[in-house]
C-alpha cells in the first residue's frame, strides 16, 4: 500500500467514528493535514517516506479511539434553552391574540395555525445548513436588491402599505427585517478586502427604506449594519488600515444620522408637541398616546384595572393583535405581565448577545451579531410603543405580534441564529510531536 493510502485510511476510519455528519470533511482534513506534516518532519530526520508514515500514523494514536473521542466534542450543541424561551414567547402570543379575538371591535380571524406554522419554520432554520448563506452571500444581496426596488417602484398602493405579490399580500415594511442579515452576508464577503464596498453596499437599502417609508425598519437596518461594520473593522477583517476603515465607517454613519434627524423632522415634525403632550391633543395626534398612558398609568402591578374608561379605551385601539399586544396584557393581568415579558426577552437577548460574540467563524459571528440585534431593536421600539412613548412606531413585537409576515420572518431568523449556536467549537489541535 502507497504512503499516502495509509494515511488516507486513517483519516476515513477516524471520521467513521463521527456521528455528525458535517463535522466529518473537517475532521478529516485536520487529521490529514496533522500526519502530512508528521510524516514530513520525520522524512526531514532522514527516515524514508513509508517508515515516515508509519510513525506518523502510530504516534497519532488509535483511529477508533482518536475518532471516539473527537466524536464527543464534536456533536451538535442543542440549543434547549434558547428553543424553551422562543417556544414560550409563541405560544404567549397565540394565547394574548385569542383572547384579543373577543373583544367587540374584533375582526374574528384569529387562527393558531401561523403560529404553529412560524414554530415549524423556526425548527426547520434550526436545522438548516446557515453556511449555504455564506457560499452564495453576494448573490443573496443582489437578488434581495433587486426584488425589492422592484416592490418598492411598482407597488400602486403605499398608502396601505403592502406590496402584493401572487398569491398573497404582505406588508413591505417587514421586508426591512431581513435586510440587516442580507448586508451581513454581503460584509462577509467583502472579507479581506478593502472596507468602501461595504460601506456603499448599505445604502441601496437604506433608499428602499427611505421610500416604502418606515422609520423603524430604518432604524433596525442602520444600526445593525453600523454595528456590524465597526465589528468587522475591530476583527480586522477587511483588507485596511484599522484607522482609515474607522473614519471612512464613521462618516458614513454621521451623515446618515443626520439624514435620518432630517427626514424625521420632515415627516414626524407635527407628532412631535402631541407625543410630549397628548392630553392637550388627544383628539388629534395625541389620540393613541393618551389613551396608552392612561391605561398604564390606572394598572395595577397585579390584576385588571377597574376603570370603565380603560376597557373603552382598549376597545378602540386599532391594530392591537399587531402593535399593542403588551398595552392589552399590562391592563387584563397587571404590570407584571410586562415585567415576565421583558426578563424573557431580555434572557434571550443577553444570551444570543453572549453566543454571538464569541463565535470564532466569521460568518457564525456576522450572522449571529445581525440578527440578535435586529431582535433587541424590535423589542425595545414594541416595547416603548407600548407604553405610550412610540414616537417611531414599532413593527413587531418578536414571536408575540399576530403579523404573520414579521412573525415568520423572525421564526426564521431565530432559527438560523440558534444553528450557528449549535455548531461545536472548531476542532482542538492535536499536539505534534516534531
Amino acid at each position: 500500500m502507497q504512503a499516502y493510502d495509509l494515511i488516507k485510511e486513517y483519516c476515513n476510519k477516524v471520521s467513521q467514528q463521527i456521528r455528525w455528519k458535517k463535522a466529518k470533511p473537517v475532521i478529516y482534513t485536520e487529521i490529514e493535514n496533522h500526519l502530512c506534516d508528521q510524516r514530513d518532519a520525520y522524512i526531514a530526520d532522514g527516515d524514508n517516506e513509508n517508515i515516515a508514515t508509519e510513525k506518523a500514523i502510530k504516534q497519532m494514536g488509535d483511529a477508533v479511539l482518536i475518532g471516539q473521542e473527537l466524536d464527543k466534542t464534536h456533536k451538535p450543541r442543542p440549543q434547549l434553552f434558547m428553543i424553551f424561551i422562543t417556544a414560550i414567547l409563541i405560544s404567549i402570543g397565540a394565547f394574548i391574540n385569542y383572547m384579543i379575538d373577543d373583544l367587540p371591535n374584533s375582526l374574528y380571524n384569529f387562527s393558531v395555525l401561523p403560529y404553529i406554522l412560524a414554530f415549524v419554520v423556526f425548527i426547520g432554520c434550526y436545522y438548516a445548513d446557515f453556511t449555504l448563506l455564506g457560499k452564495y452571500a453576494d448573490k443573496i444581496y443582489f437578488i434581495t436588491l433587486i426584488f425589492s426596488i422592484a416592490n418598492s417602484f411598482l407597488d400602486v398602493d403605499y398608502g396601505s402599505g403592502r406590496v402584493w405579490i401572487l398569491p398573497r399580500a404582505f406588508t413591505a415594511s417587514y421586508i426591512s427585517l431581513i435586510f440587516p442579515l442580507v448586508f451581513a452576508l454581503f460584509v462577509y464577503s467583502m472579507r479581506n478586502k478593502g472596507i468602501l464596498i461595504s460601506i456603499l453596499a448599505y445604502f441601496p437599502f437604506a433608499f428602499i427604506l427611505f421610500r416604502i417609508p418606515t422609520l423603524a425598519g430604518m432604524i433596525l437596518y442602520t444600526v445593525t449594519a453600523f454595528i456590524v461594520l465597526y465589528l468587522a473593522l475591530y476583527k480586522g477583517w477587511f483588507n485596511c488600515d484599522k484607522k482609515q476603515g474607522l473614519i471612512m465607517v464613521s462618516i458614513a454613519a454621521i451623515i446618515t444620522f443626520i439624514f435620518g434627524i432630517i427626514n424625521f423632522l420632515f415627516r414626524h415634525s407635527k407628532e412631535l408637541v402631541p407625543f410630549l403632550n397628548p392630553e392637550q391633543y388627544r383628539t388629534d395626534y395625541g389620540f393613541i398616546y393618551y389613551i396608552i398612558r392612561d391605561i398604564i398609568e390606572n394598572s395595577y402591578l397585579f390584576g385588571s384595572s377597574e376603570f370603565v374608561q380603560n376597557a373603552q379605551s382598549v376597545e378602540i385601539l386599532n391594530h392591537i393583535s399587531i402593535d399593542y399586544l403588551l398595552t392589552y396584557l399590562i391592563y387584563r393581568f397587571g404590570l407584571i405581565c410586562l415585567f415576565l415579558i421583558v426578563a424573557l426577552v431580555t434572557l434571550f437577548s443577553v444570551i444570543g448577545i453572549r453566543k454571538a460574540l464569541k463565535q470564532k467563524s466569521v460568518l457564525g459571528s456576522l450572522v449571529a451579531l445581525s440578527i440578535i440585534i435586529t431582535f433587541i431593536l424590535q423589542v425595545i421600539l414594541a416595547i416603548f410603543d407600548n407604553l405610550g412613548y412610540g414616537l417611531v412606531s414599532s413593527l413587531a413585537m418578536p414571536f408575540i405580534s399576530y403579523g404573520k409576515s414579521a412573525l415568520f420572518i423572525n421564526a426564521a431568523l431565530a432559527g438560523f441564529m440558534l444553528f450557528v449556536f449549535r455548531k461545536p467549537p472548531a476542532m482542538p489541535v492535536v499536539q505534534k510531536k516534531l
